[in-house]
């Protein structure tokens, strides 16, 4: 999303958007009710993809972020308290938390995310 910033999952229930030549916190998304355990970035396009830590169907979630819908964040501007509304989808098809998220890319199709979890399956979801 962009070369220099960096997303980071946080305990306190958020998302941390970081600028990484001045270590400045640029955004902060909340991410939910269930704290987000591991995220990916795409390199290409302003999105970033979270797993979160849940049990028995609830709160297992994979979350589709657009950082577009952060005001001023692309323009330079920042967004310390950004909007929830940055979220696109969640997807529920996990019974246990979510380990690994990760955007999966191929040359003439559209990324995918692949999200492998502690139900001891692997979920892949078109975007």
């Amino acid at each position: 999303f962009s070369e220099n910033c960096f997303a980071q999952a946080s305990e306190d229930l958020t998302i941390k958007i970081w600028d990484s030549r001045s270590f400045n916190m640029v955004a902060t998304i909340p991410a939910g009710g269930n704290f987000a355990t591991c995220i990916d970035s795409l390199d290409t396009d302003p999105y970033i993809a979270t797993g979160h830590r849940g049990f028995n169907m609830s709160g297992c979630d994979v979350k589709l972020w657009d950082l577009r819908r952060l005001e001023g964040f692309l323009d330079g501007a920042g967004s310390p308290n950004a909007d929830p509304s940055s979220q696109l989808f969640t997807f529920e098809e996990h019974s246990q938390s979510i380990e690994g998220v990760q955007f999966v890319k191929f040359e003439s199709a559209r990324p995918i995310i692949a999200s492998a979890s502690k139900d001891q399956t692997i979920k892949f979801i078109d975007i």
